[in-house]
Order: structure tokens, then sequence, then C-alpha cells
């Protein structure tokens, strides 16, 4: 583009010089030929310059419009709504639909969440636990990694912010909040996020996944979040939040959104929460209700 630019502004210069001498009368006759010559290649560079330029800013404005069209036909009606107006909501993926959102978490939320994983157990307000996996025959789910489950009270701008974001949800659906750390070799295999019918008692089906990652893993540190059938791998980023639904509104579960926690070369650390159908008594660490959390809504 730039090299563009500058012949665009080369031949219009010398254009126009041409016009100006030929309008002082100091063109000869000799070398007129030569002039018109110039005159039709720089005719020919303008014309081209600005359907250049004409052309990029209809691309442009086409790419615009595309990530439009793209936020208004996800098709949320058998999902949880979202909102989509939610400051750095971006459509990843349509059918079914993923987003990510950008500058979810500021860094200074996302220092103390590490923070809550590093010492929250001594102070009693989170608890080292091994979170349950589903998938059995069909995804062979298994996993090595690190996860604390958090009172809600600790959890404030993340519970405030999910409920910002769902805003047909309610503090009730909200299973325990969790941090997860993934140090060097350390993964996620392919897995669904949702419940097995015959231990949904509680809460009913989880219907969206909300996590945040809490923290920069370069391209070559792996860690990305992948979906399996969709195409689609999020790298993990400062205050980034991803969302999507392992389960459809009537709480059939979405096999489409199996993914995985890619292996990890560098460390990586997450905020999750599950969004259940129905309301969710939580059971650790020890204590811990949605009710702490309602002094702050």
């Amino acid at each position: 583009m730039a090299g563009a630019g500058m012949r665009f502004l080369a031949c219009a210069c010398t254009f126009l010089m041409v016009a100006v001498a030929e309008v002082s009368g100091f063109v000869l006759a000799p070398h007129a030929l030569a002039h018109q010559q110039v005159r039709r290649t720089c005719r020919t560079a303008l014309r081209s310059g600005l359907q250049s330029s004409r052309c990029s800013a209809r691309n442009s404005n086409k790419a615009k419009k595309s990530g439009k069209a793209a936020q208004s036909t996800v098709d949320l009606s058998n999902h949880v709504s979202v909102n989509m107006s939610f400051p750095g909501l971006k459509v990843v993926h349509v059918d079914p639909p993923v987003f990510c959102i950008d500058g979810f978490f500021d860094e200074s939320s996302c220092d103390a969440y590490v923070n809550l994983g590093i010492n929250g157990e001594s102070t009693g307000d989170s608890i080292k636990i091994n979170s349950a996996t589903f998938g059995g025959s069909l995804t062979g789910s298994n996993r090595q990694s690190t996860t604390w489950f958090v009172k809600y009270s600790k959890c404030e701008t993340l519970i405030k912010k999910a409920l910002a974001l769902l805003p047909e949800i309610s503090l009730e659906q909200l299973e325990e909040p969790q941090i997860v750390r993934y140090e060097m070799g350390d993964f996620f295999n392919w897995h669904q996020d949702a419940v097995p019918k015959e231990e949904s008692a509680n809460g009913g089906q989880r219907l969206a996944t909300l996590l945040v990652y809490l923290n920069d893993v370069s391209a070559s540190g792996g860690g990305t979040t992948t979906f399996r059938d969709l195409n689609v791998k999020v790298r993990p980023e400062k205050g980034k939040a991803l969302l999507f639904f392992p389960a459809f509104r009537d709480g059939t579960p979405d096999s489409r959104t199996i993914h995985a926690g890619s292996p990890a070369f560098d460390t990586k650390w997450i905020a999750q929460m599950w969004i259940h159908e129905k309301p969710y008594k939580p059971a650790v660490p020890p204590g811990t209700s949605q009710e702490d959390v309602k002094k702050f809504l």
C-alpha cells in the first residue's frame, strides 16, 4: 500500500508539472510526444490510485458490516440470552454460538484472582479440589491441572460481570467459582462441560460456560482452548473471557462444544464459572453461599 501511494503521488506531481509547463509555453515541440505519453501514463495511474482507494474503503466498510452481521445473525433462541452490547463482545463462532470478550477483567482483577489461587487456602477463601470431568467413553477425558473452588464473596467482579453479560440468569444459578492453574505439561483432554443426566439433580444442566484468562500466554506457550469440531482455537490473553453453551436451553447437551485445554508450556491461569438451568446449591468451600454476594449487587 505504501509503494502504491508513493507512485500515485509521484505521478500526480509529474502530471501537474507537465500541465503547468504547457500552460506557461515551456514545452518544446520535439518533446511534445514524450509529454503526451507522460500525461497518458499519469492519468492511468491516477485513475488506478483512485479506484484502489475506493476499493479499500469499500472493503473496509464490508468488513465492518460483516462483523455487525455476525453479531446480528447469532441465534440465541435455544440458549441463554446474551447482552450483545456488552463491551468487547465478539462472535467467534455462530452455530453453536461462541463469544470472546476483550477486557472482561482489568489487570488488577486478573492479579487478584491469581492471588486467590496462590494464597486463598491459607485464609479459608478457597479450597483445592479435583473438579469433575465428563465425557466417558465419548471423549476419554482426563486432565492434569490444579483447581481451587472459591467463596462467592471473594468473586464480586466475576459475578457482577457474569450477571451483566447474561441478563436472563439469576445469582442462584451460578456454580461455585473456580480458579485453575496449568503448569508446564498440564492439559485437559477433549471433554464436555455438560453434566450427565444422572448427576444433574443439583441445579440441572450446565447451560453456559464462562472462563476468564488471567495471564498472557505466548503463541509458543500452548494452552489454547480448542474446540474439536468448530475449527476454533482461543489463545489466552490477560483479561479476555470466553463464553459458550455446553447445552441448549431445554437442558439437551450440545456435543459440538467438545473442547480441550491444549498442553501448556508456560503457566496458564483461568477463572471459570458454570451457569445452571435451575438454582444450584453450593458445597465448597464450607459455608459458601450465593447469598454472600447479594450485598454487592
